[in-house]
């Protein structure tokens, strides 16, 4: 078997996975071999599964500062964007609540540590 090819390559390089998922040891390994970080649905419980995470990246070689984690489907206040802020999180994916009765709204990225400053 040979290696696919894919045509155009992406601007900027290879584009960055992040593996979503449930927290847990057999989700932490994968990452820390395969992706460039995780993206956790809402942040529950976070603060308690990013030591695990962290270390299962670091016993896999990996640069600590390279550990992307991206909350997913989060309903932004400025308290909340200011925890995932101090747990090292620079973007999270929104949810807007008018997304979910069919509005215009939707999942969008937001910055979390510019948002936390305003």
């Amino acid at each position: 078997m040979r290696a696919s090819e894919a045509w155009p390559k992406p601007a900027g390089g290879a584009p960055r996975v992040l593996v979503g998922g449930a927290a847990g040891p057999r989700l932490f390994a994968q990452i820390a071999a395969q992706a460039d970080g995780w993206l956790p649905i809402g942040g529950r419980g976070l603060a308690g599964a990013l030591p695990i995470l962290r270390t299962a990246w670091e016993e896999a070689g990996r640069d600590p500062k390279a550990l992307q984690v991206v909350p997913y489907a989060v309903l932004p206040n400025p308290d909340k964007l200011a925890y995932y802020a101090d747990l090292g999180c620079e973007e999270v994916v929104s949810n807007s609540r008018r997304g979910r009765r069919g509005g215009a709204g939707g999942a969008r990225r937001v910055r979390a540590v510019s948002m936390s400053a305003a």
